[in-house]
């Protein structure tokens, strides 16, 4: 059995075009689903975890680069560089 992950961004609206982000992507990833159980799902919530102090934020990048809500704390450069070096390595 597998499982996607699939995520958007950008603007679907083909009719009133956004000029400062002309660009709308679909991106995603298949998987095993035993795979995502063992390996991304435990990654994923320990990352949060260390971050957050808990599992149930929304990795969002609109609020992580203004730093929104939960992410205020990116206002911090090290704990900036510290949050987007951990993440790039859960994809890398």
């Amino acid at each position: 059995m597998k499982v996607m992950f699939l995520d958007e961004s950008g603007d679907h609206n083909l009719k009133k075009i956004n000029p400062k982000y002309p660009v709308f992507v679909l991106g995603g990833v298949i998987v095993e689903r035993i795979y995502a159980r063992t390996v991304i799902e435990p990654a994923f919530r320990q990352f949060k975890f260390e971050h957050f102090g808990r599992e149930d934020v929304i990795l969002h990048t609109v609020d992580m680069n203004k730093g929104r809500g939960d992410y205020g704390f990116l206002a911090d450069p090290v704990l900036r560089k510290k949050f987007f070096t951990d993440l790039n390595a859960l994809y890398g």
